[in-house]
């Protein structure tokens, strides 16, 4: 054998020896990478498990702080259909063109009317309209009465009864306030503005 050819032979098993070495290093390394990210990985599901308790709290108060995701306390059903379509016909001819052509479309119109009362559309209509605005502050009144009931005789927890009283108030009272509903029989809801 000629000295390049041992050489040769020299370097492979130099290389051989070096590639073992270095499968065997980087076995090593992926052990220890293995074993620091299992170790991570345990920490974190101790920590999660540590802390898992404290969201029941949260899961409880589905409503929100200050109960910002409840329902909404005033809902108002029961709109009475528009009043004008019935109108038109009987009214129609006595209004201004351009307002009787953008409002009432085209139809007959009767060129008699009795003015000297409210049409009987209009009294139905803003009857039903007072009906559906009282009907949910007479259900939230109603409700309210039941809170302080559950909260004097001690059922349930005095802190969410107290909190639901509050929230239930401070959403009932713009109601009243905006519609003008705490005035006398007949009066309110006023018109939007």
């Amino acid at each position: 054998m000629s000295g390049s050819e041992a050489a040769i032979v020299f370097s492979a098993a130099a290389l051989s020896i070096a590639g073992v070495a270095f499968a065997m290093l980087a076995a090593s390394m992926a052990r220890r990478v293995t074993n620091i990210v299992g170790m991570a990985g345990g920490i974190v599901i101790l920590a999660v498990a540590v802390i898992l308790p404290w969201f029941e709290r949260v899961a409880v108060d589905d409503a929100g702080r200050d109960r910002r995701f409840a329902e909404a306390v005033v809902t108002v059903r029961g709109l009475p259909n528009p009043a004008l379509p019935s109108l038109c016909p009987a009214y129609g001819a006595f209004a201004e063109p351009l307002v009787r052509d953008r409002l009432c479309r085209h139809g007959p119109y009767a060129f008699a009317a009795d003015f000297s009362r409210l049409p009987g559309a209009l009294t139905d209509a803003r009857r039903r309209l007072r009906s559906a605005f009282i009907a949910p502050l007479n259900e939230t009144q109603t409700r309210l009465a039941d809170l302080r009931l559950q909260q004097r005789e001690g059922l349930g927890d005095l802190l969410v009864l107290s909190n639901a009283i509050e929230a239930t108030e401070a959403e009932l009272q713009p109601f009243v306030n905006r519609y003008v509903l705490d005035g006398p029989e007949g009066t309110g809801p006023t018109p939007p503005v």
